[in-house]
């Protein structure tokens, strides 16, 4: 019995650490940073996001965030995101940004 309280208590807590939110930070203050934290809290396609701050569509795929193409990190964290969308204190995540000219 004591066993079957402490896994529960276990597998509890494990899913409530899953459930953080993400809270996106640029560690370096640059502008593709803040393109792919802002592509990431958007509900607009990327392309019109990475328009808005001035990228061509032609060099989305050049972009990368945290080693990632854009597109692959949008799709990896906006799920996250999303579920703690409107709470910002969750864990930071640090964002650096290369782009391939």
């Amino acid at each position: 019995m004591n066993k079957l309280i402490a896994i529960s208590a276990l597998l509890l807590s494990f899913s409530s650490v899953q459930a953080q939110p993400v809270r996106m930070v640029s560690s370096d203050g640059s502008m593709l940073s803040a393109l792919c934290i802002a592509a990431v809290n958007s509900t607009r396609p990327v392309y019109e996001t990475a328009a808005i701050h001035g990228i061509l569509r032609q060099k989305i795929e050049q972009i990368r965030c945290n080693g990632i193409p854009l597109q692959r990190f949008v799709s990896k964290f906006k799920s996250r995101y999303a579920l703690g969308s409107n709470d910002r204190a969750g864990n930071a995540n640090s964002i650096t940004t290369t782009s391939r000219q």
